[in-house]
């Protein structure tokens, strides 16, 4: 536990970073950075957009927040942010072994760009930053599903990843049955 502690606290602090500015057709400045406390409210509001599919539950978004902000705690993210502080988009992400492989991958679990703000290339920004961890880090791939009908989304990724021909399962803990 200690060394994963250490290593994460080096990580973490490697992600400084990955700040980058991005500049759209309309000279939108973005910053991309790590979430800090002061940008709690505006990450609750655009999470809260993004998980509209989702039952919102303000214990879970605190508790997601926390981990955010926990150098202890693998799931990591980052922020898109305009210069005057707003939120407009995050990624959240995290190490995973890949047993197959035997190596570790990057799984991104969360990409959102305000709606406002899609196609001005902040989702690009994001996920660029999320490579440029995954090179510092040796992952050598980074995973993430997506919603079969997110044909926008989906439309978006072709251009740089491939969809693979895995299906995706859930099973909830509580509700197995064993036959």
């Amino acid at each position: 536990m200690v060394e994963f502690t250490q290593k994460a606290r080096v990580e973490r602090a490697s992600l400084k970073e990955t700040k980058m500015t991005v500049k759209s057709a309309s000279t939108l400045q973005v910053l991309i950075d790590r979430p800090s406390p002061d940008d709690e409210p505006g990450w609750c509001s655009a999470y809260r957009a993004f998980a509209i599919d989702y039952p919102w539950d303000d214990k879970k978004a605190k508790i997601l927040w926390s981990w955010l902000n926990d150098p202890k705690h693998p799931m990591d993210g980052l922020v898109a942010k305009l210069e005057s502080g707003q939120i407009v988009g995050f990624v959240h992400f995290k190490e995973t072994p890949r047993g197959v492989h035997a190596c570790n991958q990057g799984y991104i679990e969360d990409l959102y760009v305000m709606p406002d703000y899609r196609g001005s290339g902040i989702a690009h920004k994001l996920i660029s930053a999320v490579v440029e961890i995954a090179k510092r880090k040796g992952w050598k791939v980074i995973r993430w599903i997506t919603k079969e009908n997110n044909y926008r989304a989906r439309s978006f990724y072709d251009r740089f990843a491939r969809q693979t021909n895995r299906l995706t399962y859930e099973l909830f803990v509580e509700e197995y049955r064993s036959s």
